[in-house]
């Protein structure tokens, strides 16, 4: 299934973009204090709030994506301006965008935060930091700066969330094998149940009381050949299967060949991932009931030959060989770890192993500056009042900017660009 079509049946959405932003960071305040028999005291202008930020949260109470298959766009509010009197501006609550357990966060093709435990958090744009007010800059050589910060923008990214079900056991076969049947008697699920194919077109999942332990079991839609290329339901389902620690791998006893339907879907699980092929297996010959007793030791005897491995026989309808199965199950389940797909949570902060580098190129006319602490700066500037222009070029100085400008070719004409912002080098102020 490709990002963007999560939808099946109008119902289950399990794969969807989104594009968040941060609230921008609120501006410093310019103010200076006003007293009786003095017009104009020190400076009191307060710091702003630091803007919220977008953060996804996993949470058991969700079970699809569908809140996010219509609204695409997400912002977090902005943070407050300082105000007189050294007030800090009010920093703004984060945007928590709540999404099922077992969903991964993707920035392009790099996986950057998987949520597999409840309450799990993925900041995935921070908020902007809020502008120092006048009343920081106040030293014993700058008694009365005239200028303040503006706020830090606020982050954004494009993002896409896909699903993954988290489930310690996982049912698959060809469509009308009986998994449906199955999950209903080991569970206390309700999935809807029919004698044709693909009756199930969503996963379902439930929960399986083991003696003294409980596990998630997954019913993954019917697979058939080709599923991995998107025939059939399969390639929309396939990624529901990585997370599963155990296959339940159920075939059908009264068809003529059912080694040959395992072989069909084993040969779709390793055409979807390898990775799939090495997870810990348990294969059921389901529907035994149907099978004369008499005939039974003879047919698992030639489907364990054929496929040089051990097969349980049950009956999902009558509930024959279930407490078998659902021990070995448990078993193998408890001795496999769960797979992990993102092993890093994301961060988004400045680069802190090289805060003060700076790149200056020339792109025609205009010189672009770059660099993690120039950049956040000029985003934080006013240019359009000179204190703050002063304070932007002192601090570009020392960092060697103007030198490595000249050195390129600027003169009183040139542009310089930087963070967004066009800066005229003869007049120190937007053009």
């Amino acid at each position: 299934m490709t990002a963007g079509h999560g939808i099946i049946k109008g119902m289950f959405w399990d794969n969807v973009d989104i594009s968040v932003t941060a609230g921008n960071g609120g501006n410093g305040l310019v103010s200076f204090r006003r007293e009786r028999g003095e017009a104009m005291g020190g400076p009191d202008g307060g710091d702003g709030g630091d803007g919220g930020s977008v953060v996804i949260v996993a949470s058991g109470d969700e079970n699809t994506l569908a809140n996010y298959a219509r609204k695409k766009e997400f912002k977090a509010v902005s943070g407050k301006p300082g105000g007189k009197g050294r007030k800090h501006g009010k920093s703004a609550d984060n945007l928590q965008l709540k999404v099922p357990i077992g969903t991964v966060v993707y920035e392009g093709d790099r996986a950057i935060a998987d949520l597999t435990n409840d309450g799990q958090e993925a900041n995935v744009a921070k908020g902007g930091q809020g502008g120092y007010g006048n009343a920081h800059f106040k030293s014993s050589v700058r008694r009365a700066p005239r200028h303040g910060e503006l706020g830090q923008p606020g982050a954004s990214a494009d993002i896409r969330l896909e699903l993954k079900l988290v489930a310690d056991i996982g049912l698959v076969g060809i469509p009308s094998v009986g998994k449906s049947t199955l999950l209903s008697r080991i569970t206390s699920a309700k999935p809807k149940i029919a004698d044709y194919p693909f009756t199930t077109t969503i996963p379902q999942l439930g929960i399986a009381q083991v003696d003294d332990k409980r596990f998630a079991v997954a019913d993954i839609p019917g697979l058939i050949e080709g599923a991995h290329q998107g025939k059939g339901l399969g390639d929309a389902f396939l990624r529901h299967i990585e997370r599963t620690r155990v296959i339940i791998h159920l075939l059908d006893a009264t068809v003529p060949d059912p080694v040959a339907d395992y072989r069909t879907i084993r040969k779709e699980l390793e055409s979807y991932s390898p990775e799939l092929s090495k997870k810990p297996e348990i294969v059921v010959l389901n529907k035994i009931d149907a099978v004369a007793k008499a005939d039974r030791p003879t047919l698992k005897k030639d489907v364990e030959q054929r496929l040089g491995q051990s097969v349980q026989l049950v009956s999902a309808v009558s509930g024959e060989g279930i407490p078998e199965l659902l021990r070995a199950a448990g078993k193998l389940a408890s001795a496999t770890k769960p797979p992990v797909v993102a092993d890093a949570m994301p961060t988004f902060t400045v680069d802190e192993l090289a805060p003060r580098a700076v790149s200056v190129t020339k792109d025609g006319d205009t010189f672009k500056v770059s660099g993690p602490r120039l950049e956040r700066l000029a985003q934080q500037t006013d240019f359009e009042n000179p204190g703050a222009v002063r304070r932007f070029w002192w601090i570009a100085n020392r960092m060697g900017v103007p030198k490595r400008l000249e050195k390129l070719g600027a003169d009183k004409n040139a542009t310089i660009s930087i963070a967004g912002k066009k800066i005229a080098w003869d007049q120190r102020k937007l053009k």
